[in-house]
């Protein structure tokens, strides 16, 4: 493995990560109580987000990479119909001047929080973790090259890359679908030998193939049976973004059962940075605690 004095290598980033191996029959996952996600360009690593799980298999996601510190969050209300719509994120946000942090809970509800620095009041009951799947969160990353390189390998934690094209994409969208481990295994194209930790995946919406990492909680918890798939790819860059920043979604509705008898759409979001801070400061208000 590299240390601090060395460039770290895609074969140093390989062997570091079978350390968080585990099988049980034809599937293997990765267990870690945090995972950074990486994207390499010719050797360059850039680290994008953080995913990890609590002990109880809560979810969280974190984007600390990125050297802005000012943003917005809020709950968005939106026609669900499928169709492209405009989000009016000062409708219903907060600003803050803190790289928050999103928690999806075993018991549905989702919020965006940091201990001590802000209030959880941005948040809404999203689906439980110990029953339906669905999409956890989507995270735009606007031009990944300035995101924090990789300087060493920490011990305690696991590192899952991406691999891309020369040059850097200017954008990239790491999405996170909660799945049962069962029907992953049931569901993959080969029906011999081990399925996982990371693989390809038709994504059947987009017709797309993209690399998929499977991201297991603690395995004594109540929500073992469940994993989260996590694929990564370039997108194109949203309008009107032109610095390097993150646009996220997350605690959306869930996708069984039943349809909703309402259509709206709803799901929370934070974009950082966010233009002209004090006027949004002043019509949105603050979720910051000094």
């Amino acid at each position: 493995m590299a240390n601090g004095a060395e460039k770290v290598t895609e074969a140093d980033i390989l062997a570091h990560s079978e350390q968080f191996v585990r099988r049980k029959g034809r599937l293997k996952v990765f267990v870690a109580p945090t995972a950074t996600f990486l994207f390499g360009v010719d050797g360059e690593y850039r680290q994008l987000c953080q995913v990890g799980y609590g002990a109880d298999g809560s979810i969280r996601v974190a984007w600390p990479y990125v050297a802005v510190k000012e943003g917005i969050v809020s709950e968005v209300m939106m026609p669900g119909d499928g169709q492209p719509h405009r989000i009016k994120l000062q409708e219903r946000g907060r600003f803050t001047s803190q790289l928050v942090k999103f928690s999806h809970h075993v018991s549905g509800r989702a919020h965006f929080s940091l201990t001590g620095k802000v209030q959880s009041d941005v948040g809404r009951q999203s689906f439980r973790l110990d029953g339906p799947i669905g999409r956890v969160f989507e995270l735009t990353i606007t031009f990944p090259e300035a995101f924090k390189p990789l300087p060493r390998l920490k011990r305690d934690r696991l590192y899952v890359n991406f691999t891309g094209k020369v040059p850097f994409p200017d954008a990239l969208q790491i999405r996170g679908e909660w799945r049962r481990k069962s029907e992953t295994v049931t569901s993959a194209h080969s029906r011999a030998g081990s399925v996982g930790p990371a693989t390809m995946r038709l994504h059947k919406p987009t017709g797309e193939v993209a690399p998929v990492a499977f991201l297991s909680p603690p395995l004594e918890c109540a929500v073992k049976d469940h994993m989260l798939l996590i694929t990564c790819h370039p997108v194109e860059l949203p309008g009107g973004a032109d610095k390097p920043g993150i646009i996220f979604m997350g605690a959306f509705d869930q996708h069984e059962g039943p349809a909703p008898s309402v259509t709206t759409a709803r799901f929370l979001t934070a974009m950082f940075p966010t233009s002209s801070t004090e006027e949004v400061r002043s019509a949105v208000g603050t979720i910051d605690l000094s």
